[in-house]
């Protein structure tokens, strides 16, 4: 909300500010002088009025982009109250659960079998369990240890070694990334995330999920893109695992950029305008050379052609909330077992608001382990870790209890 006010007071600012600049300096030179300063009318140059010019032609520019951006937050603002339908908004038609829509506010929580609370929280509980409020059974026999390369990164690291794959970038990229594990870690990174490459801009990263260390292994794991400067939308599912994140960096890199699933119809058709390769299905890279490099990565992996991208992106939302049991803000969700006779409950927070110590630890005393972890999920995509020491402290405890300690020391990366 601040960020897109503050960009279109700027807009405005620039705007308003010259024109006035302007008008002064027309003034001014009108003024006959006299004296030291000479006689006459003492008109500006261009290279003075240059500066002002600009900024009147910075502010134009943007103005629209600010009024757009602007309406588009308010419009999903008022989506996400209670009382309108998600039918109405095209971004969620493929957001389901099994084969129900989800919806915001009351009437979801009762086409879901969601109980809402006047707290702001809001119960969940799965059709077929008719049970109590028993708190579900742990997950932590479930753990995994991520703490090496999976083989198909070693491979693909080895390959951006290689000068015939790096020497015609000028950075010296494979395809636009750069490789590594577990070296990026922003405010609004997921904690279970483990990143794994980044084209080197505005602290964009690609990562494996481990859904909080249960992932069967991190080349079966779900890949996300986190774009830290987007905090409204941090965190965007990218593709199904690692193989097929080489998929779409060989056959439609355009798509790692900007496509996630649960995607609109609308956003989708907008950046197929601005991204042909997403229809055409032909890849498109920054230097030719990309092309040689892109055939040797599909060789090495047995790659095969991603089809249709939007089919691809549809088909990866619906698959993943056919795993998810809770849903977060950030639309990853929690996954885990249904049909285990768990309630689980989300624990409200607005943005930019720190949420009550009290509140949080009465909600944490009967919650659900999948509940504390959606909790955990929606706050750190919030940011709201970063400068809070008593609701990491908190959140810390919970995942070391939980047998969580990568995710516990996550909680101290933030940038």
């Amino acid at each position: 909300m601040i960020r897109n006010v503050v960009y279109l007071a700027t807009s405005v600012f620039c705007i308003v500010f010259s024109i006035c600049a302007l008008l002064y300096v027309y003034w001014d030179a009108s003024q006959p002088k006299t004296g030291a300063v000479g006689d006459g009318n003492a008109w500006p140059t261009f290279q003075e009025l240059l500066p002002v010019i600009s900024t009147l032609l910075m502010g134009v520019a943007n103005l629209p982009i600010a009024i757009m951006r602007y309406k588009d937050y308010i419009r999903k603002s008022q989506d996400e109250q209670p009382g309108h339908s998600a039918d109405d908004r095209p971004e969620m038609a493929d957001k389901k659960l099994g084969s129900t829509t989800l919806q915001s506010g009351d009437r979801a929580a009762s086409r879901l079998g969601y109980d809402s609370f006047g707290s702001g929280s809001v119960r969940v509980m799965p059709e077929e369990n008719h049970g109590g409020n028993e708190r579900s059974r742990t997950m932590s026999d479930q753990r995994q240890i991520f703490d090496r390369r999976p083989p198909q990164l070693e491979r693909v690291a080895e390959m951006a070694k290689r000068p015939e794959n790096i020497a015609h970038s000028a950075g010296r990229s494979f395809l636009g990334y750069y490789f590594g594990f577990d070296d990026y870690h922003y405010l609004n990174t997921p904690l279970d995330c483990i990143s794994f490459a980044s084209p080197g801009a505005d602290g964009m990263h690609f990562g494996f999920l481990t859904d909080f260390s249960t992932a069967a292994s991190l080349e079966e794991a779900y890949v996300v893109r986190v774009d830290p400067m987007d905090f409204d939308e941090p965190v965007k599912l990218a593709a199904r695992n690692f193989k097929d994140f080489l998929r779409l960096m060989c056959y439609c890199p355009d798509a790692l950029w900007v496509m996630r699933a649960g995607i609109a119809e609308a956003e989708y058709e907008r950046l197929a305008e601005q991204f042909p390769s997403l229809r055409s299905g032909t890849p498109a890279f920054y230097y030719e050379e990309d092309h040689a490099v892109a055939a040797r990565v599909i060789e090495a992996f047995d790659l095969k052609p991603i089809g249709s991208v939007q089919e691809y992106y549809r088909e990866l939302q619906r698959e993943r909330m056919e795993r998810v049991v809770l849903i977060t803000q950030d639309g990853i969700g929690i996954a885990g077992e249904r049909g285990t006779g768990a309630r689980h409950k989300i624990f409200a927070m607005e943005r930019q608001t720190a949420p009550d110590a009290n509140k949080l630890r009465s909600f944490l005393a009967d919650a659900s382990d999948e509940s504390i972890l959606g909790f955990i999920r929606d706050a750190r995509s919030m940011g709201q870790f970063h400068g809070n020491a008593e609701l990491t402290a908190i959140a810390r405890e919970q995942l070391l209890r939980l047998g969580l300690a990568r995710e516990a020391g996550n909680l101290d990366k933030d940038g």
